[in-house]
């Protein structure tokens, strides 16, 4: 019997390998989907079929009652075979036993425990936080109490090489891609016409992954 997903592609697999351990954890967890998986994987840590876990999955980010906009079980399973369980299985999430076709956590699945279990919801902050710059922008705002410049605010970011881009780069994106994110999800207040950013959450909000 094969599992019900497939392999990790070798660009997933080289690219988590690269990434700083916590970043890589992090946003492969960056989707709704993965999350859901890794939080019905982790109530009772017991091995699943795909097809088991693509309905429970389905259940979880929606009831499937709404009938404009049911969550069909069966997209739910073919996304979870070729997109999300790669992507988490290469992160060392999730692990499959080719054997029983059954999946069940990986062995850095410990490391998001808390993340995903004690939250009923997918935490919105998650794929802002995981972008380098997004979360760079967090840890600078999350330190202060008073507004900065936007200016500043890249400045700073730069200045500690958390990103490999440059200055004006970073100000670009920060202005029509980040800070509006960040805003939309109540992390910061933006006023685009004066270019000043507000801080609203402090480093302890921000989400983690456990070392």
């Amino acid at each position: 019997m094969t599992c019900d997903r497939d392999p990790p592609s070798p660009a997933d697999e080289q690219r988590f390998e690269r990434l700083p351990r916590e970043r890589a954890i992090l946003e492969a967890l960056a989707d709704p989907i993965r999350w859901a998986t890794l939080a019905v994987l982790l109530e009772d840590e017991s091995p699943r079929t795909g097809a088991a876990l693509a309905g429970e999955v389905a259940t979880r980010i929606g009831d499937g009652t709404d009938d404009e906009d049911p969550v069909s079980v069966e997209r739910v399973r073919l996304e979870l075979r070729h997109v999300h369980l790669p992507k988490l299985e290469a992160a060392a999430l999730v692990a499959s036993d080719d054997a029983t076709g059954r999946i069940a956590p990986g062995e850095d699945a410990d490391r998001v425990a808390a993340l995903v279990t004690d939250r009923d919801e997918f935490p919105e902050a998650l794929p802002v936080a995981t972008d380098p710059c997004g979360r760079a922008a967090l840890e600078v705002l999350a330190t202060r109490d008073e507004p900065l410049p936007l200016e500043g605010l890249g400045r700073r970011i730069h200045a500690v090489g958390a990103v490999d881009r440059s200055l004006e780069t970073v100000l670009i994106e920060l202005h029509h891609r980040h800070l509006p994110a960040l805003a939309s999800r109540a992390l910061v207040e933006y006023d685009a016409e004066t270019r000043t950013v507000t801080p609203l959450v402090k480093a302890d909000d921000l989400p983690v992954a456990e070392r």
